[in-house]
């Protein structure tokens, strides 16, 4: 590395990048801080931010200053990770990154907190985490390793942020050893910034997802899909569509260029068709399908596949509260967490209401249950058009 590198500290918001700035304060180095957000009940001790480094547009940012950023050589900064990439490059100038991990539940945990108190809406002990909002946070992740990649003047060090809490004399020579003797590191001073009691957000709550259907539905899928043609209707990132091991054939339809695009990325071997699914369903033959598509949509869905062919099994993804009863807290979350106009509190009786009218046309039904990888139950309805041994 080039003499008097900048010194950044990054990482997702709510990963612990205050901590690192004080430690490295305390520790001799001179951190520049504007001080524009000030210490509140959530970080007592500051936020650590700078305007130049925050105040961007979004909609099109530009690299910054690059005489902005050489004056901080030999000093330190906080940079959101998914700014990095708005670093200069320029002759004689380079950066020492390190990087705050932290678990991604308690990252989100963490944000909903300082962003809306859980208590103003009663619900003080089930944080909603969304399949989707953990996949961009991760695409932040992605991004930043593979503009690492592609940079030469960086050098970075990965910190995991449960461990400087646990493990901080460890942590605070890493650092120390990484910045190297040059700024005179006090790492006992460093050490002294650490306070447990500020980890207040562990990943061990529980976290109800209402856009995606559990991976484990691939196995139950795999059970009707076994030697058939199986498609999967609005795959999401892929996932699912992913993990179905057993059919003869199978692919997705999606809609919505995102999905097509997080799925290629995750998993660029799937075969995914993008377009309308009624426009499409004629030219693309199968025998088992799988979706989830809130009601009433789904209604036209399952009613075309059955109309164009009725020998084909649906698996229909219900939702995560189908199971619990009327009144109960947790259905009451899980339908709050949709938007008013979704209507959630009536896709079951929507559901029922369909199923009931497909068995007066001769087709057959059973609900199954699988779990996802925090216990919750995801329901799922199996309508076939005569009942198969499976």
């Amino acid at each position: 590395m080039k003499a008097n590198p900048v010194i950044i500290v990054a990482g997702l918001k709510r990963a612990g990048t205050s901590l690192l700035m004080q430690m490295l304060q305390k520790g001799g180095i001179k951190t520049v801080v504007d001080e524009i957000r000030k210490p509140d009940h959530f970080n007592p001790k500051g936020y650590y931010d700078h305007i130049k480094i925050m105040s961007i547009d979004r909609k099109n940012p530009k690299p910054y200053a690059i005489d902005f950023i050489k004056e901080l050589q030999a000093k330190a900064i906080k940079v959101y990770a998914g700014l990095l990439h708005l670093l200069p490059k320029s002759e004689n100038l380079s950066y020492k990154i390190v990087f705050v991990e932290r678990d991604i539940f308690e990252v989100w945990a963490s944000r909903k907190k300082t962003q809306a108190p859980l208590q103003q809406k009663g619900n003080d002990d089930i944080i909603f985490f969304a399949i989707r909002q953990r996949e961009n946070l991760n695409r932040i992740i992605e991004g930043v390793k593979t503009w690492l990649n592609e940079r030469k003047d960086v050098d970075v060090l990965w910190v995991d942020y449960a461990t400087v809490i646990e493990q901080p004399v460890k942590e605070a020579a890493r650092i120390h050893q990484f910045l190297g003797e040059g700024f005179g590191i006090n790492e006992s001073e460093m050490v002294k910034v650490v306070e447990p009691t500020l980890y207040r957000e562990k990943a061990t709550q529980l976290f109800l997802k209402t856009d995606r259907s559990p991976t484990s539905v691939a196995a139950l899928i795999d059970r009707y899909a076994a030697n058939k043609i199986y498609c999967e209707i609005g795959i999401g990132e892929g996932h699912n569509l992913n993990a179905v091991s057993r059919a003869k054939r199978k692919f997705g339809i999606e809609r919505t260029p995102y999905g097509v695009r997080r799925c290629k990325e995750l998993f660029p071997d799937l075969e995914v068709i993008q377009g309308d699914f009624f426009k499409l369903y004629k030219n693309h033959p199968f025998e088992v399908c799988f979706l989830w598509i809130v009601y009433p949509y789904c209604k036209k869905f399952v009613d075309t596949i059955f109309e164009h062919n009725h020998n084909v099994i649906i698996l229909i993804g219900i939702n995560y509260y189908y199971h619990l009863p009327d009144g109960d807290k947790k259905r009451e979350y899980y339908i709050n967490a949709y938007p008013p106009d979704a209507n959630a509190a009536l896709w079951n009786t929507n559901l029922n209401n369909h199923l009931s009218e497909l068995g007066t046309k001769g087709f057959t039904h059973q609900i199954k249950e699988v779990k996802d990888d925090n216990g919750e139950i995801f329901s799922v309805a199996i309508v076939q058009k005569t009942k198969q041994s499976n």
